[in-house]
């Protein structure tokens, strides 16, 4: 008859196995949650400074969504658009979320790009110190903006052409423009959101003009990548496309979370988000006849001269917009075009 410890010695080895291949079991399962997997396609993407317009991008990566397609997102921020264009041209970036003036205008010196959706229409305004009430008032006054070839800045010399009024541009940093009016070094700026809603809130100065007074439904801030990553990477700019229209579907369907998630993602609070969200609007498709609208401006405005051989701003905007993947997304996702 066996002894206890003969019988024993073999029946701890194969507990002891038992408890190791579980304790490994285990060990791959939570692993498999915490550890991403390699071979994510890094994509270095710009934004601008605390630009809601720019809200699909911010959820999307709150959100991890890009790993989802399998892309290593590369967040990169700028103060301005043509600062973002800027660090196009010297290769720092392979796609973005910019104003469609300043990639029109970077466009139109050669840069190869091209715009396959909308991030937002509308969303900028003129917020004046307290006392001025209209445009007219704005007259031989100092007014902010966020830099010379912004679409901000191009709208306020559409405002001075519409009125027949004249101010000074100031450029200043955007995170800078409630700060300048509040201390009286302007009389009004003209930006994106968040900022306008900041001072509004904070008292700082009224909305006297809004973009949409001034162009309604215009195109703003659009979804870009590089010709080249175009050309040789279709499937990564179509996972990029996918996560833009996950996001913005998201933004439409939701904009309770959509506003709750910004407050959080740009620090500032619920009435602050809420009081710009009414001056935002969301859509898929690019706006390209207010991009012609704008495009003729800056061309008026001495800011854009057209590409060489081509004859006009509307053949100009067709050339660099193609939403042929936008499309396809759409119809993917079924959603109605």
């Amino acid at each position: 008859m066996a002894s206890r410890s003969a019988i024993g010695k073999p029946l701890m080895a194969l507990i002891m196995v038992a408890i190791f291949l579980a304790g490994t079991a285990v060990g791959y399962y939570y692993a498999s949650l915490t550890i991403k997997p390699t071979g994510y396609e890094p994509v270095r993407i710009g934004y601008l400074t605390g630009d809601i317009h720019q809200s699909p991008f911010f959820i999307a990566y709150a959100q991890e969504w890009y790993q989802e397609e399998g892309i290593a997102p590369i967040k990169k921020e700028y103060i301005n658009g043509p600062t973002q264009m800027n660090a196009f041209v010297a290769g720092e970036l392979d796609a973005g979320y910019v104003g469609c003036s300043p990639a029109m205008i970077t466009a139109s010196q050669g840069a190869e790009l091209v715009i396959l959706a909308s991030s937002n229409k509308e969303g900028s305004a003129i917020v004046a110190k307290p006392g001025i009430n209209s445009v007219e008032e704005l007259n031989n006054t100092k007014v902010g903006t966020p830099g010379i070839g912004t679409i901000q800045d191009i709208m306020l010399g559409m405002v001075e052409e519409e009125f027949n009024i004249k101010v000074t541009h100031v450029s200043y940093s955007v995170t800078s423009l409630p700060l300048a009016l509040d201390s009286g070094d302007i009389d009004a700026f003209i930006a994106w959101e968040i900022f306008c809603a900041d001072a509004v809130v904070n008292g700082v100065g009224n909305v006297i003009y809004t973009s949409h007074d001034i162009l309604p439904d215009h195109q703003c801030c659009v979804f870009w990548v590089s010709q080249k990553l175009y050309n040789e990477k279709p499937d990564v700019v179509k996972s990029l496309v996918r996560v833009h229209v996950r996001a913005l579907k998201y933004i439409q369907e939701n904009s309770t979370g959509a506003q709750q998630s910004i407050a959080t993602i740009t620090a500032r609070t619920l009435a602050v988000v809420q009081n710009a969200w009414p001056r935002m609007a969301w859509g898929y498709h690019v706006n390209t006849d207010s991009m012609v609208t704008f495009a003729n401006a800056m061309i008026t405005q001495g800011k854009m001269t057209l590409p060489e051989g081509v004859p006009d701003a509307n053949t100009f905007v067709m050339g660099i917009v193609n939403e042929n993947i936008l499309d396809t997304v759409l119809g993917e996702m079924g959603i109605s075009q």
